[in-house]
């Protein structure tokens, strides 16, 4: 985990790394038109929702969105 920078008493920290999951209070769920057509890799996503949907922890959904030079983002309505 790293430390970023945030107007709370304590430091907001970060990780991609989802076997840190029980150090998480919230997840981010950033999601695309390929996030669930990528096969094993959007099968083993969803598992990692479900964990931590089961552990009680925040999902903070966010979408790639249509707009100027969005396509290699993979925007989605």
């Amino acid at each position: 985990m790293r430390s970023g920078t945030c107007n709370w008493q304590q430091p907001l920290l970060i990780t991609q790394d989802f076997s840190e999951l029980a150090k998480c209070q919230h997840m981010l769920v950033y999601l695309n038109a390929d996030t669930w057509r990528t096969g094993d890799a959007s099968a083993r996503f969803a598992s990692e929702v479900e964990q931590a949907l089961r552990a009680g922890h925040n999902l903070i959904l966010a979408h790639e969105m249509p707009g100027v030079h969005t396509e290699v983002r993979h925007a989605c309505e």
